[in-house]
Order: C-alpha cells, then sequence, then structure tokens
C-alpha cells in the first residue's frame, strides 16, 4: 500500500495523491503543497476500499475546480 503511487486525472492535471489510512470515522480530502492528501478510515473487520475513497476523492475535486479552479495552479507549475 505504501509503495503505490496514486494519481487523480482532472482534467488533463495528474495530481499525484498521499493516502494515509487511520483511525477515523471518515474520510478527508485537503490540499498539500505537492501533493493531494487523502486521509482514509482503517477498516478493522474488512479490508479498505482504497479505489472507493478515490473515486470520492476525484469527485469532490472536480466540483472544487469547478467552484474555485485558481486553487489548482499551484499544481501547474510543478
Amino acid at each position: 500500500m505504501a509503495n503505490k503511487q496514486y494519481f487523480i486525472d482532472l482534467d488533463g492535471l495528474k495530481l499525484p495523491v498521499k493516502i494515509i489510512i487511520e483511525n477515523r470515522a471518515g474520510a478527508r480530502v485537503a490540499l498539500g503543497g505537492t501533493h493531494v492528501i487523502l486521509r482514509i478510515p482503517k477498516a478493522i473487520l474488512f479490508t479498505t476500499n482504497v479505489d472507493k475513497h478515490i473515486n470520492w476523492a476525484t469527485s469532490w475535486l472536480r466540483q472544487l475546480k469547478a467552484k474555485k479552479p485558481s486553487v489548482f495552479e499551484k499544481y501547474t507549475l510543478v
């Protein structure tokens, strides 16, 4: 899990994703300096479905880009 690199393709902009699995109630997305941070709850009785959370984060980021496209300018400079 830690060795796999994830990217979210947002209309041609490839955003690197750092995934943190921890004890928490729900998932959270944050915009880091060079990557997107996705915090996922640790599942005790079953495996954590990372793809489900990646899809949710992609949807949220698309909504954010529609409202505030300037937020993603820092990722185009990399």
